[in-house]
């Protein structure tokens, strides 16, 4: 089912053709989308296809990897055609290491506490506003909720989607496992889950959109591939084992 497309100035198209036509044309614009599921389900190349086609049409993203450096997240996924060494290599994506922002904040050896996360908040703001971005993605921002002291993720998580949502910046959040298994759904405009199948001894890739604000979206599961042309999605066709 195609969502009723929505004004472009209350979306940011991911530009991934097919997912845009479920989502009503795009995320919401300045909103938070949290990707979720297992490891190896394509949400990096998700994330990263939002940010490259925003850059073709000249929305500046900045991407902030948290457990391995740029380098090695973009070795590990499938090369787009349209990622061209002049976009790899202009202003129109920036890459940041957490590593090189969180050592200077604290002792590592202790969790992030209000002081800490609101100062590497503001890094990655400044980050935004510096390169004049307005698409984000932390991938997998897991990992740094689990690093900070309780309840301190969750005043993070808010101040970050009002942040952004000032700038217009829309932000994807991504992380490992099921969607409840965070507090991120509550703050989230949007939901999507990415996982594996097994069907008829076939191992699948399936997409299913839980929530996403303002559009009427299906709620059906998609088989998705990952190709050098994007990210390619079909309606799942109901029966057979599971």
């Amino acid at each position: 089912m195609a969502a009723a497309r929505i004004p472009e100035d209350k979306r940011c198209p991911s530009g991934i053709e097919d997912l845009d036509k479920v989502i009503g044309g795009g995320f919401p614009r300045g909103g938070t989308v949290h990707i979720t599921g297992c490891c190896g389900c394509g949400k990096t190349s998700l994330a990263m296809e939002f940010l490259v086609r925003g850059a073709l049409k000249k929305e500046k993203g900045v991407y902030v990897s948290t457990t391995k450096s740029p380098e090695k997240v973009m070795s590990g996924i499938v090369a787009l055609d349209i990622f061209d060494e002049k976009t790899k290599n202009g202003k129109a994506l920036t890459f940041i290491d957490l590593e090189d922002l969180t050592q200077k904040l604290q002792d590592p050896k202790r969790p992030l506490g209000r002081t800490a996360a609101l100062e590497l908040l503001n890094h990655i703001e400044e980050a935004v506003d510096r390169s004049g971005a307005k698409r984000l993605v932390i991938d997998p921002i897991s990992p740094l909720l689990m690093d900070m002291e309780p309840g301190v993720e969750r005043e993070f998580i808010k101040k970050l989607g009002e942040r952004m949502y000032k700038k217009r910046c829309t932000t994807v959040l991504i992380t490992e496992g099921e969607a409840d298994e965070w507090m991120i759904p509550l703050a989230a405009d949007g939901i999507i889950s990415m996982t594996d199948l097994e069907r008829n001894g076939d191992f699948l890739r399936v997409l299913r959109v839980l929530k996403m604000s303002g559009a009427e979206h299906s709620r059906s599961r998609y088989v998705f591939d990952i190709t050098s042309c994007g990210i390619l999605m079909t309606p799942l066709i109901r029966g057979g084992k599971f």
